[in-house]
């Protein structure tokens, strides 16, 4: 009988159509752990998306639009909008979740009470994570510095160009998780600020032509992404390496 029940279960799996899913490395929203991927966003695919299987794919944030038309990838869930990547991709207009970003910088230096403010910043070096500033409306300022660095061990990277004087700031895309972060590694002449700053909503993006757009918008509008994210944020371990 056990046979059975499993012969069926495999056979329904075949049937199932894949659908390949592009994803960066973020707790508690998607994460390693015992090498198995996990997070409130593979909770939330797999319930908003039950018929399909899912293949996660690790896709950097400046090649998504060309990975999603070439079809290498088919969805993307972590997306913040800017209007050329609009020209690019199809956004699924209803944002599931959004982010409270921040600049960090040494104690000793003052980070500005506005992002939009190009004076505050002139001459000045920001770190960023590859492909989360480029043609945003805000610190894409001409005479700012702005230098990119891939999303490997993005926190401790970031906070070391600040220790080395190598930049006057970096940019981070969640508050509440940088400040776990640094209060578990003990980072204590690293301040934070982003009581000012615009809140970043996140969507999913597709290729223009993917036949499930209507779909998902329509589970994403009805399903709550509170909830798995509530459930996760007591899990995750903040120390990222």
């Amino acid at each position: 009988m056990i046979f059975i029940l499993v012969l069926l279960v495999r056979i329904s799996n075949a049937h199932q159509e894949t659908i390949r899913v592009g994803f960066i490395e973020s707790p508690p929203l998607i994460y390693n752990k015992d090498e198995k991927l996990v997070g409130a966003l593979v909770d939330y695919l797999n319930d908003i998306l039950p018929n399909f299987n899912i293949k996660f794919v690790k896709t950097p944030l400046s090649r998504v639009p060309d990975l999603l038309d070439k079809d290498v990838i088919q969805i993307f869930p972590m997306y913040f909008y800017s209007a050329e990547r609009a020209d690019k991709v199809h956004y699924i207009p209803t944002s599931f979740h959004a982010l409270n970003p921040c600049l960090c910088a040494l104690k000793e230096n003052k980070i500005p009470s506005t992002i939009r403010d190009p004076k505050s910043f002139e001459q000045k070096t920001i770190v960023h994570l590859r492909g989360t500033l480029k043609n945003r409306d805000f610190l894409n300022f001409k005479n700012t510095n702005y230098l990119e660095l891939p999303t490997q061990d993005y926190y401790e990277k970031s906070l070391k160009m600040l220790k080395l004087k190598r930049a006057e700031y970096a940019y981070f895309a969640d508050f509440q998780q940088v400040k776990r972060f640094l209060n578990n590694k003990k980072h204590s002449n690293i301040h934070c600020e982003n009581s000012h700053y615009p809140k970043d909503e996140m969507f999913f993006v597709t290729n223009k032509n993917f036949y499930l757009k209507k779909n998902l918008e329509l589970k994403i509008s009805k399903t709550s992404f509170k909830t798995y994210l509530k459930k996760h944020l007591s899990r995750v371990n903040w120390q990222v390496d």
